[in-house]
């Protein structure tokens, strides 16, 4: 053999051994590579499997056609790794979307281990990530449009509205009817997928939106006849509203209407929350930042209720609600031993433009030049304050760095209407929840105070009231069942009177009452509230009037609060709240219930019995009726908020204590009848809010508000035979199940969980046997990790309705993406995208 053919033999022998070689490495790595996947696949915790589910090459394939627009759903596995998704649907593991951000579970089991996995990641109720879930083969169920790429059933589409409060479904109503209200005209939502949407059916418990017609919604408009404000304006009397914009939307509930009367002034109905400089520009401050700027709107707002005061030649009533106490208690008692940088007001600086038209034009255009440009268009559109927390750009464009130093900012109060701009400081502070608690009704105080001067300037008159109270439990977030102070406060020649109040308990029905009594007007007959003042006092119409809602202030407490608990109390006794304490010092006061039925609201029957009686603990209860199981043989359910009564044998007294969602969030009393164990259970003082208490506040009146009225009709049954619930049922029947969309809560300020279970056992009974729900985690109203327990209930009433895991499905999302009300469209988006798709995005 020459010495060539022996290079090419060897040449070949190379080439060889490289495609063995090659061959033999390709064999092994695909070998590690399914044993790699199949391991995973073993292992279902979260996020761990999601990490090693992401490192095999399936995840390629699926971000590839996400980015190519093809699909968003988990179904794209079945097509690409047939295999895989076999075992994934065999080990129902959670599936992660890259792209819309959704975790996509099988069963309510998983659905809840992976809330607990975000709350361990710090994200709450209120922000919770889409969860939803999945059929057998791995199809998000009950989505209303597209299905899949092949399939499209846009026929029988229907869905209930659960939410009774219309704030918060507006939005996605709007959109579904492709026309939502913008300054009084009708406009189009902004890119919404028209072809997809139209045709929905809408059944709802009110009426969100004035395009819903009579026969969809099941509760009509509450509209209050001869409540204050209409009274007044048939004396011609003028009524100023100063609120913020968190609160402008409570105008029509104190109103009683949502159209203005003649001579109502609204200049200053929505006054700024402060904007704060963040990396992506101008914004207003968030809900979560609240703490850290404590002082909020309350200072303009209560500048623009004097100024009104001031300014008057004759009678006037000025509504004002000052609500820094109610919305920094949700925040600052989050926050009780955590430090952080606070801005405080500092009260003795102020610097104020007015009265020279063109440094007002030459200033606004400083600020426009700044990045303020939109804000202040908004502003003068609307003629209201535009409140801004400057930086140091602003500070020197207004050629003010000589007063400030690099750890204080400016807050500017831009006033359209009395062409004024108004400067304060706001200083560096190093505090807790604590003192941002301390600082907001110390700004609150200050705020009381610039009103009342300017009312003594005027020999004026003030009624101080709170709609409900917040600090004074700084053990939990959000509002309480205490009992809130109310004053009469008058001037004459500069001093303040002292005016005798009838010793009696009153409501805050009585406050619109006793405005009418200091103005010397006679009450309609629709008002049933009383005045607080003795016969013997004759009113004058001719002076202002304050009507101040000192929103979220009482000191007093529930007697289950601790002392050291009671922020509100703690600050009087400090000497924080000077004004307020000059008022319980000097005036008698009114104490008037704020919560229960004597507020319009749930619960009062507690009242009936002796606390050391009442059982708060569920399972308590359930451990006292089984020890008696020898001895008891029946059990007796009684509502005692309605008197109405199941006796059942021992043993399903036993299931229905255990499992009826009839039974949640109640209190308790037990006794024993011979051998039966009767179980009085009812609703606990429900606390008020502001939207609920402002309705008693305005109407002079106690207005029984919307979910106590549904729960009166769920109890007599005559919800039933509403045309809007028939509707309901024929649709439900043609789409072939019931989705129902709405916040689980039983806070019942926007929903009601209790009208949840009468609504699924009513479709139940009636023929409807599958469910889809859309619903969205509170973490507001309620505390912030409750959606674990508020499922955990809903899987309760599941069983026991009698409604099989196979014949629902379960979405869950965080109510500040579902259900917004601030115009964020794409919020409203990605919500009706899952109620389409069954993703965040559009996937084709």
């Amino acid at each position: 053999m020459s010495r060539k053919n022996n290079l090419k033999l060897g040449e070949k022998g190379t080439k060889f051994a490289f495609i063995f070689g090659a061959t033999g490495f390709i064999f092994i790595l695909s070998i590690f590579i399914k044993y790699s996947q199949e391991k995973s696949l073993q292992d279902k915790s979260f996020p761990e499997t999601l990490r090693r589910i992401k490192d095999t090459s399936i995840i390629f394939f699926l971000e590839k056609r996400n980015k190519e627009g093809k699909s968003n759903y988990p179904l794209t596995l079945q097509k690409e790794e047939p295999l895989l998704w076999e075992k994934i649907k065999e080990k129902r593991i959670p599936f992660y979307s890259q792209k819309d951000k959704s975790i996509y579970v099988w069963s309510i089991e998983q659905l809840k281990e992976m809330i607990k996995n975000e709350y361990q990641k710090g994200i709450y109720d209120e922000q919770m990530t889409s969860l939803i879930t999945l059929d057998k083969n791995g199809i998000p169920q009950g989505v209303l449009g597209t299905v899949n790429e092949f399939r499209r059933d846009l026929k029988n589409r229907f869905i209930f509205g659960l939410n009774f409060r219309q704030d918060r479904q507006r939005q996605w109503a709007w959109a579904i009817y492709g026309v939502y209200e913008e300054n009084g005209k009708e406009v189009l939502p902004p890119n919404f997928y028209r072809q997809d949407l139209e045709g929905i059916e809408l059944v709802t418990m009110t009426r969100y939106i004035k395009q819903i017609p009579p026969e969809r919604f099941i509760l009509p408009d509450i509209e209050i006849k001869n409540g204050l404000v209409e009274v007044l304006n048939r004396k011609n009397i003028p009524v100023a509203f100063n609120f913020d914009r968190e609160k402008e939307q409570f105008i029509p509930a104190f109103r009683g209407l949502k159209v203005p009367f003649p001579n109502e002034d609204l200049d200053n109905r929505s006054i700024s929350m402060p904007i704060v400089h963040t990396e992506k520009g101008w914004k207003q401050i968030p809900n979560e930042y609240y703490w850290l700027y404590p002082g909020l709107s309350m200072d303009n707002v209560a500048f623009a209720t004097a100024q009104k005061i001031l300014a008057s030649r004759g009678p006037l009533v000025t509504v004002t609600n000052l609500s820094g106490a109610d919305l920094n208690c949700h925040e600052a008692t989050k926050h009780l031993q955590e430090t952080a940088v606070l801005w405080i007001d500092e009260p003795n600086y102020e610097k104020v433009f007015y009265g020279n038209r063109q440094r007002f034009e030459e200033m606004v255009g400083i600020l426009e030049e700044n990045g303020l440009r939109e804000n202040l268009e908004t502003a003068r559109e609307k003629k209201t304050i535009e409140v801004i927390v400057g930086d140091k750009t602003i500070i020197e464009a207004l050629s003010l760095q000589k007063d400030f130093n690099p750890e204080e900012q400016a807050k500017i109060a831009v006033n359209f209407n009395n062409e004024t701009i108004r400067i304060t400081k706001l200083v560096k502070k190093r505090g807790t929840g604590w003192d941002s608690a301390f600082a907001t009704l110390s700004s609150l105080d200050k705020g009381a105070e610039k009103i009342l001067d300017a009312l003594r300037l005027k020999n004026g008159v003030a009624i101080v009231v709170a709609d409900h109270g917040s600090l004074d439990n700084m053990t939990k977030p959000g509002h309480t069942a205490a009992d809130v102070p109310l004053f009469v406060i008058e001037f004459k020649d500069g001093k303040m009177q002292r005016i005798e109040l009838r010793k009696r308990e009153g409501t805050q029905g009585d406050a619109a009452v006793t405005v009418l009594h200091l103005l010397g007007i006679e009450k309609p007959e629709e008002m049933s509230g009383e005045s607080l003042l003795p016969d013997t006092y004759k009113g004058n119409s001719n002076r202002p009037i304050a009507f101040l809602i000192a929103d979220g202030y009482t000191p007093f407490s529930l007697p289950d609060v601790p002392p050291e608990m009671n922020a509100t109390k703690i600050a009087l006794d400090k000497g924080l709240t000077p004004t307020f304490a000059k008022l319980f010092k000097e005036l008698p006061y009114a104490i008037v219930k704020s919560a229960g039925r004597t507020a319009g609201l749930r619960g009062g029957r507690e009242r009936d019995f002796p606390k050391e009686k009442i059982i708060t603990d569920r399972d308590l209860v359930i451990k006292k009726a089984e020890m008696r199981s020898g001895k008891i043989k029946e059990i007796e359910l009684i509502n005692y908020d309605y008197d109405k009564s199941e006796v059942f044998n021992y043993q399903k007294g036993i299931f229905a204590l255990k499992n009826s969602p009839f039974l949640n969030d109640r209190y308790f009393v037990i006794g024993e009848k011979g051998t039966r164990l009767v179980v009085k259970y009812f609703f606990p003082d429900q606390y008020g809010s502001t939207e609920f208490n402002t309705w008693t506040l305005g109407a002079g009146r106690i207005v029984r508000q919307p979910h106590l009225l549904l729960d009166d009709m769920f109890i007599d049954g005559s919800i039933f035979e509403t045309q809007a619930i028939k509707n309901a049922l024929r649709l439900a029947k043609e789409q072939g199940y019931l989705l129902i969309t709405g916040i689980l809560q039983e806070a019942a300020v926007h929903a009601s969980a209790n009208h949840l279970y009468h609504l699924l056992k009513y479709f139940k009974e009636n023929g409807i046997n599958k469910f889809v729900f859309q619903l969205a985690t509170d973490g507001r109203d309620e505390e912030p990790m409750e959606g674990i327990r508020r499922i955990e209930q809903l899987g309760k009433a599941l069983v026991y309705l009698g409604i099989k895991p196979e014949d629902y499905a379960l979405h869950i999302g965080g109510r500040e993406h579902y259900f917004d009300r601030a115009r964020r469209w794409d919020k409203t988006r990605e919500f009706l995208n899952i109620l389409l798709y069954g993703s965040r995005n559009k996937p084709f």
